[in-house]
């Protein structure tokens, strides 16, 4: 499944991820407040790429590539999340580590296209089985800033694929653990040990039809884009 490119199509304006789905209400009682109960399963994660600049032919030619294989909402793509300012990173001397430009074969030498192999900051696992729909777990942060609630995660399921989720409340419980509440129930369950990834938060998604826009103006112009998350499989 091929993933979205945000190193070749980056964006200054991007949408923060929200959740949407159907909330039931049970009607007012008498004294005037109501409970609201979700139907959807915890709903499913959306957002939008804005104001993308197409400023070469490149650009441009793999902007229409893009919107060709998404077929207006029909074919699902690995989407990322670039949230690293937010994530739990490593400090040194005060300040959040950076990534590197990657890690260089054995000979000190790069790929052809002068890139390394890639080197995650923050090391997270799952401590203990944790359940289908379960909306809490315990997290070994092994490499890593205590999280404070409000960070993005994937896991990579077996069989749904990288899902997104997001740290709502983290409690210390001592000897380097923590116990978080996340949001939306886990898509499937998952064992002791399962990585964490914070530095790649990423999802199954699709694109909204009619959502991939493009006006050019003097050859060049800005395109937008948005998704949401998909459980249904890519169309052939």
């Amino acid at each position: 499944m091929k993933t979205w490119p945000t190193k070749f199509l980056p964006t200054p304006d991007l949408d923060d991820p929200e959740l949407s789905g159907n909330v039931v209400t049970g009607g007012l009682s008498i004294s005037g407040q109501s409970q609201a109960t979700r139907s959807d399963g915890g709903g499913l994660w959306r957002w939008s790429f804005n104001r993308i600049w197409l400023r070469t032919p490149d650009l441009v030619r793999a902007w229409r590539a893009m919107k060709a294989h998404l077929k207006d909402g029909g074919q699902a793509m690995i989407v990322p999340y670039c949230d690293l300012r937010h994530a739990p990173r490593p400090l040194v001397d005060g300040v959040p580590l950076l990534p590197s430009a990657g890690v260089p074969h054995d000979d000190d030498s790069y790929f052809s296209d002068g890139a390394g192999y890639a080197s995650d900051l923050i090391e997270a696992e799952a401590v203990g089985a944790v359940a289908l729909r379960a909306v809490t777990m315990t997290v070994q942060m092994t490499v890593g800033e205590p999280l404070r609630g409000g960070e993005f995660f994937t896991i990579v399921h077996a069989g749904k694929g990288p899902r997104l989720y997001l740290v709502e409340e983290a409690n210390d419980i001592g000897g380097g653990l923590q116990t978080i509440t996340f949001c939306p129930n886990l898509r499937e369950a998952i064992d002791n040990g399962t990585p964490l990834d914070f530095d790649n938060p990423r999802c199954v998604m699709r694109s909204v039809r009619g959502s991939m826009g493009l006006k050019l103006v003097n050859r060049t112009g800005f395109g937008s884009v948005s998704f949401i998350e998909s459980f249904s499989e890519p169309a052939a």
